[in-house]
């Protein structure tokens, strides 16, 4: 019988860290081979005449998709998204926000994550009986839509949607830690998880600490960067060799980009000068030429990861006096060579530890996803504000005030005191949106107050905003005898129809059984038009943020407290 750390008689669960580059699935301590006998696998797929399959290992070319976790969850309205798509091949911003084109065929990130979840699922239960639950990972830093559509994509893969939770890849690398160096005892002291990946960088300041009853994770804070990561190096390798090339012939993309990967691998450890081979496409006519890559250039070429390393570095450790004792380096690209020079500079005193590098993350997520005295306490990633007016002139500009700050232990509240605008206002709307500024930040919910009596402008308004766990968020607004109240969870980008619509189609595309149905639009149905509409009224929460004028009433604004003053609720 296998026991939990409190002696707790438990089953194994399934683990799974769907990269931006790669996915790693473990079934407690055992890997999932997907495909190549391996443990990790690309999270890519190729689609030919709508149909699904995964692509041999550095495969590329326009029918290959890739790079999905940039862009899953986000809607259209997201300030960041025109310009990261460029970043992500086939993507593309539509009224539905991100999709996936090849073929003149339209895909949700959602569907092609539920596609590489299906296979995982389905080797792990192949290879090692079924499992009871399932345990999926984030960077610490998701917005609550980017969490929920991942959670989306594990219910078209086949999973009951209360079978799957999603915890933050900091807190799974240092349970693996913990977890697998049971003899090195790093509790009850602070460390800081440095994950470099693929695609994203993800820093987590953690208490971890061991009671009779188990494991708990304390999440302390966390910042990261989810446009930069490795392969962003690799592609300015690719860059670099082409701008210092002689030849003109035309020459193997695929080929280049594989070369620059391996490359980048040999310069982070001894060598002091590379050439990198360009390949070309018709060897019958043309020579390989040879491009050399000095350690000096390399480091230039890994600026970026350096630069948003060092900034959510100072995001993080400029909350408090932390005492970092350790430093956990965890990811694919942990082994850059500016990677450990920031650890060293940023926590000279600390001791660096080495993960388990690519898997050390579903690991731990198997670890908890199988031991039920695993706990954690998390932290809000992104601060919750109320939409308001700078001041009450007339042409003040709209802002975001913050009502609960980033890195907000978890579960907790806070209320923010608010004024009228304007006189004799019979409808309030009450914005709320994630993010520290208007311009970078993503709608949650608007709340509307009705019926309000004529009272003269700046009357008060309080606004309680609660969040019992990541995921939900909990907001009452209250003005002179009025109060409304309004949960916020992520509202479904698809209807209830459409979810089951690509489960099915999901369960097709994995040879569960045969197709049926008609094809899914991008609307709120199916084509024939009988799908139902999504119609939330004014007490759930806007999908757009944006709220028409009603016939025979006077839609007011906020102005905050005078001195922009919040207290935490009792």
């Amino acid at each position: 019988m296998v026991t939990s750390r409190s002696g707790i008689p438990r089953r194994h669960g399934l683990g799974v860290d769907p990269g931006t580059t790669t996915l790693c699935a473990y079934f407690g301590p055992q890997e999932v081979h997907v495909v190549h006998g391996e443990a990790t696998y690309p999270t890519a797929l190729r689609v030919l005449d709508g149909d699904f399959s995964l692509p041999k290992r550095d495969s590329h070319g326009p029918r290959v998709i890739k790079l999905v976790k940039r862009v899953i969850g986000r809607r259209k309205d997201d300030p960041r998204l025109a310009e990261d798509v460029k970043n992500v091949p086939n993507a593309q911003v539509t009224d539905d926000g991100a999709v996936l084109m090849v073929e003149h065929e339209k895909f949700r990130p959602e569907e092609i994550s539920a596609y590489l979840l299906g296979r995982t699922f389905r080797v792990t239960e192949k290879q090692h009986g079924r499992f009871a639950s399932c345990v999926l990972t984030a960077p610490a830093y998701h917005s609550f839509e980017q969490r929920q559509a991942l959670k989306d994509a594990a219910y078209m893969a086949g999973l009951d949607k209360d079978a799957v939770t999603v915890i933050d890849e900091p807190v799974a690398a240092i349970i693996d830690f913990i977890m697998t160096y049971p003899d090195d005892d790093i509790h009850d002291q602070v460390t800081a998880v440095i994950d470099t990946g693929g695609g994203t960088i993800d820093v987590a300041i953690v208490y971890p600490s061991k009671t009779p009853e188990g494991l708990t994770v304390l999440v302390k804070s966390t910042s990261g960067n989810d446009r930069i990561g490795g392969m962003d190096v690799d592609r300015r390798m690719v860059d670099h060799v082409l701008a210092a090339r002689k030849g003109k012939y035309a020459h193997d993309d695929g080929a280049l980009l594989s070369e620059c990967e391996a490359g980048k691998r040999e310069l982070s450890t001894a060598r002091s000068v590379l050439s990198i081979p360009v390949r070309p496409c018709d060897a019958r006519t043309e020579t390989e030429e040879l491009v050399s890559i000095t350690k000096a250039q390399f480091e230039g070429l890994c600026e970026p990861v350096d630069s948003a390393l060092r900034a959510a570095l100072k995001d993080v450790t400029g909350l408090a006096d932390l005492h970092v004792k350790h430093v956990l380096m965890v990811g694919g690209s942990s082994g850059l060579p500016c990677v450990r020079r920031i650890c060293d500079e940023w926590f000279p005193d600390a001791r660096v530890l080495q993960s388990a590098g690519a898997v050390a993350v579903a690991r731990g997520a198997a670890h908890v996803a199988s031991d039920s005295s695993i706990h954690f306490i998390q932290s809000l990633p992104r601060a919750i504000g109320v939409v308001a007016h700078s001041s009450d002139d007339a042409a003040s500009s709209l802002r975001l005030d913050t009502v609960m700050r980033r890195n907000t232990q978890l579960p907790n509240q806070f209320e923010r005191t608010f004024f009228t605008k304007l006189d004799n206002e019979t409808e309030i709307e009450i914005e709320l949106r994630e993010g520290e500024a208007l311009e970078s930040s993503v709608h949650l919910g608007t709340l509307v107050i009705k019926e309000i009596p004529p009272y003269p402008k700046g009357t008060e308004i309080l606004v309680t905003v609660k969040v019992p766990k990541l995921g939900t968020v909990i907001a009452k607004g209250t003005m002179a005898g009025l109060a409304k109240e309004l949960t916020i969870v992520p509202i479904p980008r698809l209807s209830e129809e459409q979810l089951e619509e690509y489960r099915r189609r999901t369960s097709e595309r994995l040879g569960d059984g045969p197709q049926k149905g008609g094809r899914i639009d991008s609307g709120g149905g199916l084509e024939d038009g009988k799908g139902p509409q999504q119609d939330h009224d004014s007490e759930q929460a806007s999908s757009q943020g944006s709220m028409t004028k009603r016939a025979g009433t006077k839609r007011g604004a906020l102005i905050p407290s005078r001195g922009g003053k919040k207290r935490k609720s009792k």
